[in-house]
């Protein structure tokens, strides 16, 4: 694997891992019961809650680099001006050069922290912010309230599909699919990784051919946080009225 790749690997599971961390989010109802006292929290009410949460940190991150760059300088000026209000005193010098010393070195990590999150950030990210956050969350509280029978399956879409076939396409993928980004090799781990939950809800060739489709619709949507879950629970249903 060349460095560009292993670099570009390293980044897609980064963001992969703060993607499984919110989804996770998700799955809070089917293993907890949520109340408050006597009264029980629906799904609707719970993704309702889980979209207006996305939706704050999506409009915090998109700010957040005017945000980040005043506390930076407010810490910065702050740290300069005790070190020289320090050094001006002759008994306490030897702490002001300790100071300065802790000084710079903060100054790397912040430098170094910065510069992580760039390259964290994808490029209509930095533009317009965590979209992707926002979109899962509405396409899972409208699976909720229209088909709330094939809610499960539609969050383990962004668990499965989108991290598996994110990964193995960074990590091993060679052949790319026409008019895409996508893989053909991240498309067919992703479906592979979808096959037992599909299986779970309906026949085997029923469910290898959701989760094939399934893996296309991640590959050519504009958004797959959002067509993906709503995809499954679409397909789910139709296929349903077949049996």
């Amino acid at each position: 694997m060349s460095d560009a790749k292993r670099k570009q690997a390293k980044l897609v599971l980064k963001r992969k891992l703060f993607h499984m961390l919110f989804v996770s989010f998700m799955l809070v109802p089917f293993l907890v019961e949520l109340k408050i006292g006597e009264y029980m929290i629906s799904y609707i009410q719970y993704f309702s809650i889980l979209l207006g949460f996305a939706v704050v940190v999506n409009v915090t991150l998109v700010r957040m680099p005017e945000i980040r760059d005043e506390i930076i300088k407010q810490s910065r000026l702050f740290r300069r001006q005790f070190t020289e209000i320090m050094t001006s005193f002759k008994p306490a010098r030897g702490m002001a050069e300790l100071i300065e010393k802790f000084d710079e070195s903060l100054t790397r990590f912040e430098d170094m922290l910065i510069r992580e999150i760039s390259l964290l950030e994808r490029d209509y990210e930095k533009r317009g912010g965590y979209i992707g956050m926002v979109a899962g969350a509405a396409s899972i509280l409208i699976v909720a309230s229209f088909l709330p029978e094939f809610l499960l399956p539609s969050i383990l879409t962004l668990f499965t599909i989108d991290v598996v076939s994110a990964i193995v396409g960074a990590v091993f993928g060679r052949l790319f699919l026409p008019y895409s980004t996508s893989t053909l090799e991240g498309c067919i781990f992703g479906a592979i990784a979808f096959l037992p939950v599909a299986l779970n809800y309906m026949e085997m060739w029923n469910a290898v051919f959701i989760s094939f489709t399934l893996a296309f619709v991640e590959a050519y949507s504009i958004e797959d946080n959002f067509f993906l879950p709503i995809s499954c629970a679409l397909l789910m249903y139709a296929i349903s009225l077949f049996k």
